[in-house]
């Protein structure tokens, strides 16, 4: 809904600039607006302003599209339109400053969306490297595999259906749920993705928490080359957790160790005795 009301919001903006192309190629008679501007216009640059007037008003609608698809670079787009329309509002300021206000919201949601974007690009360039050393080798499991481990793990490999399936190498899930920072707080949805690799030993997980209406946490946790690192961030933007060292190594480790249970044949590796 949120979204819907801002692409609407945006397109009306838009649509209001197209009165200051009509009024300068005297399209039309605008009543409503005088004309009056804070420097003196002459010659052809009443035109010219016009132009830009009309390419604005082009601006913001591509920007209500891209904006209402969800497109991440949307915030580009209206960098662009912000800073021309603003521009042409101090120009035209007797007419048209209240259009610094719709310029506003829209630049708050544009610095928002812009924090999503980086730490997405972030996430998405340590995935990248994270799974590009992955092995080609593909290991099937045989019950010799499993001879020399203790009876119960046996038991548990067996009953997981992995005897003749290929070892895996990585993993990649999707979470949805609720969470809370403690026992009597309150819960919070979240939307997560885990990647793992198992010929090294490793995870990547990312997740989006809803703390509160227009609040939200952007958390990435990652264990890669026996190193842990945690970091969590309001709004994408400003970090509020950032921890490394020992017991975060520790930690992420026993994570990776307890999440196997998703890829069992991890239980064969040759780091696990």
């Amino acid at each position: 809904m949120l979204r819907l009301i801002l692409s609407f919001i945006i397109f009306i903006h838009g649509l209001i600039h197209l009165l200051g192309f009509v009024k300068e190629w005297q399209l039309a008679e605008v009543k409503q607006l005088t004309g009056k501007t804070l420097i003196p216009l002459s010659g052809s640059l009443p035109k010219t302003v016009g132009v830009l007037w009309l390419f604005t008003c082009l601006l913001f609608t591509a920007l209500a599209a891209s904006f209402l698809q969800k497109k991440e670079w949307w915030w580009m787009i209206a960098c662009v339109a912000i800073v021309v329309s603003q521009i042409l509002i101090i120009i035209y300021w007797q007419d048209a400053k209240f259009g610094t206000i719709a310029n506003i919201i829209i630049l708050v949601a544009c610095f928002l969306s812009y924090g999503n974007w980086s730490f997405n690009r972030m996430v998405n360039d340590e995935i990248n490297s994270f799974l590009s050393n992955i092995g080609k080798e593909k290991k099937v499991v045989t019950l010799k595999m499993i001879n020399n481990l203790p009876p119960v793990v046996q038991k548990w490999l067996v009953r997981s259906k992995i005897i003749g399936k290929e070892i895996i190498q990585t993993v990649h899930l999707k979470q949805n749920g609720e969470m809370r920072t403690k026992p009597d707080g309150s819960w919070m949805s979240v939307e997560a993705e885990q990647y793992f690799t198992t010929e090294k030993p490793g995870f990547i997980w990312t997740a989006d928490v809803e703390a509160a209406p227009f609040v939200h946490f952007s958390g990435r946790d990652k264990y890669e080359e026996g190193r842990g690192h945690m970091l969590i961030k309001v709004l994408s933007l400003y970090p509020v957790v950032n921890s490394i060292g020992k017991e975060i190594d520790q930690g992420n480790l026993l994570r990776y160790l307890a999440e196997i249970v998703w890829f069992p044949s991890a239980a064969l590796s040759n780091y696990i005795a």
